[in-house]
């Protein structure tokens, strides 16, 4: 759990006399300016952000009710424990940040920690996004997980294009896996020839993997095996993105006795729900797939 560090304190006061005019150059490379609101726009800000985002990782034992503090607080991203319960998926962003960005596109650290926080594996060190091209993605590992059915193997996702959807490139995303100790080189699991949108594990080594085309707003949802990366994938659905009706929903989920969310799925079939859009109005579903 994230918890309120000891010794926190009260938020920091703002000075009532300013201590200088706020600067900002635009200088070097082009770059697009998307407008965002409510960003940070003083240093003030910056050390309220600081305050009310850090915490404290702390495991709480459900039995017992002991605690004990992992690593040092930080402004987490995500802290996702792997299947086996050995390692720890860690984000955590870091300054310099922006006053034309949000924080989500601030500097980010994405390692994996062992139970004492000790890093084992940095999978990705990504600087502020400051020049992504509109409507494009960061270069370098994204849309980080853990693949649910083995005990401690890593999946993201990389850029073919360098982000830009401009780029005239056979496919433009990568997806990849590296298991546990985290060496070596990691293997590409698929290909997407449109922008990589997401990806649903299940059971037998399958996934459903779905990529969006940004000029056709074409959806596709793609069967891969990731046991046999050289295997043909197989388009189930595609259909544009505006086009409600034909939307086939998503695979419903359960919790599992452990606490983990999966497929609802028997041999080759799953369920799949949706909301059911039509011209006299909603009607939600559930359907078998095989």
């Amino acid at each position: 759990v994230h918890t309120v560090p000891a010794g926190r304190g009260a938020p920091p006061a703002e000075s009532s006399i300013p201590k200088g005019p706020h600067v900002q150059e635009s200088l070097g490379h082009a770059g697009p300016a998307p407008t965002y609101e409510d960003l940070l726009s003083t240093p003030h800000d910056e050390d309220l952000f600081d305050y009310y985002s850090t915490s404290q990782l702390t495991y709480i034992d459900a039995a017992s009710g002991k605690v004990t503090m992992l690593g040092k607080p930080a402004i987490f991203t995500m802290v996702r424990p792997s299947p086996d319960e050995k390692h720890v998926m860690v984000g955590r962003i870091h300054k310099p940040y922006s006053y034309q960005l949000p924080g989500s596109s601030f500097p980010q650290e994405v390692e994996v920690w062992d139970r004492a926080a000790k890093v084992e594996h940095q999978i990705a060190s990504t600087p502020l996004a400051e020049r992504v091209a509109i409507g494009g993605v960061r270069t370098g590992p994204r849309s980080y997980e853990w693949v649910p059915e083995k005990s401690a193997t890593l999946l993201w996702v990389e850029a073919l294009d360098g982000g830009n959807p401009k780029e005239m490139v056979p496919n433009r995303d990568e997806i990849l896996a590296l298991p546990a100790p985290f060496q070596g080189k990691p293997q590409s699991i698929y290909k997407t020839k449109e922008r990589f949108t997401g990806i649903q594990t299940l059971a037998g080594g399958k996934a459903l993997v779905e990529d969006s085309a940004r000029t056709t707003r074409i959806i596709r949802t793609i069967e891969i095996d990731m046991e046999h990366p050289d295997a043909e994938a197989k388009v189930l659905f595609s259909r544009n993105q505006r086009d409600a009706y034909r939307n086939p929903g998503t695979p419903a989920q359960k919790t599992t006795p452990d606490g983990k969310r999966e497929v609802m799925q028997k041999g080759d079939t799953i369920l799949m729900s949706g909301i059911g859009s039509s011209p006299t109005g909603d009607h939600p579903f559930v359907d078998r797939l095989n």
